[in-house]
């Protein structure tokens, strides 16, 4: 994640709106439940790895995508390796700017689909 101030831009035929500016200023894993999300490689194309802690793992059954308006758009059962790790086939999604999370983990990370 990067600091900065973050709008949201909705585009239908010739229109187009903007919503106010969030400031989002020193986002840590401990402003996010603690429980650490890595995602690679980031950019991606075609299979991306979630790796989290036990902790996140324990808490969810279910691996979220959602686009940027907060649709889910993908939904994978949660089934890591006994690393921690677990890959992800994206293949289904446009390119685009996504969130991943552990359902009920309080987790997120950033994907970006190329």
């Amino acid at each position: 994640s990067f600091n900065g101030a973050y709008s949201v831009i909705v585009t239908q035929g010739t229109c187009a709106d903007t919503s106010a500016s969030q400031l989002i200023n020193s986002l840590s894993a401990s402003q996010l439940g603690g429980l650490r999300l890595v995602l690679y490689p980031n950019p991606v194309s075609k299979l991306v790895t979630l790796v989290a802690q036990p902790e996140a793992w324990r808490s969810s059954r279910t691996i979220i995508v959602t686009n940027a308006l907060g649709q889910t758009v993908l939904q994978v059962p949660a089934a890591p390796s006994a690393d921690g790790s677990q890959p992800i086939d994206i293949t289904v999604l446009p390119a685009g700017r996504y969130m991943v999370s552990l359902k009920g983990s309080g987790s997120y990370q950033a994907l970006v689909v190329q």
